[in-house]
């Protein structure tokens, strides 16, 4: 009868700890959590179908992932610079473009410092004129509590 208790006692702990762990990981996700979740994010909002005042606080929540000081360099033409700037291209983008589509994939996170990461990605873009592949590297930084778009790049390919 006290084999019974003590097996019982060490699975309420298993689970106790079990659950502690998962609560633990949700309440303080990683940095490269932390850093996956926002560009997820960033994302879907991208994605969203929005016009008029909606699409201006659309803008605004995906501005809100760059930092103050963000340079977006794609290599065509003069790069973007300022979240402002961002904002207020992908404001008046968002209309025409809601029938698009940008997925992320293979992305890998790199914390390189507490303040500071690296991100390898590749963005598709799927639509009407068909579907585009790229792959970019990011720089993030973290200000107060929060990890920031600081720098986007392309990667350049070989062209055959």
């Amino acid at each position: 009868m006290l084999r019974r208790a003590e097996l019982r006692i060490i699975a309420i702990t298993a689970v106790v700890v079990a659950a502690a762990a998962f609560a633990w990981r949700a309440i303080f996700p990683s940095d490269e959590r932390q850093i996956r979740g926002q560009l997820t994010r960033v994302a879907e909002e991208v994605n969203e179908q929005r016009q008029g005042l909606s699409a201006i606080a659309g803008a605004a929540d995906v501005a809100s992932a760059f930092a103050d000081d963000v340079v977006i360099d794609l290599g065509e033409g003069a790069p973007i610079r300022g979240r402002d700037t961002l904002m207020g291209i992908v404001a008046r983008l968002q209309p025409r473009t809601s029938r698009y589509e940008v997925r992320i994939r293979d992305m890998d996170v790199r914390v390189d410092n507490p303040r500071s990461a690296s991100v390898d990605l590749s963005a598709t873009t799927a639509g009407e004129n068909g579907m585009d592949a790229r792959e970019f590297q990011l720089l993030m930084v973290k200000r107060n509590g929060k990890w920031l778009i600081a720098r986007v790049t392309p990667v350049k390919v070989l062209e055959k």
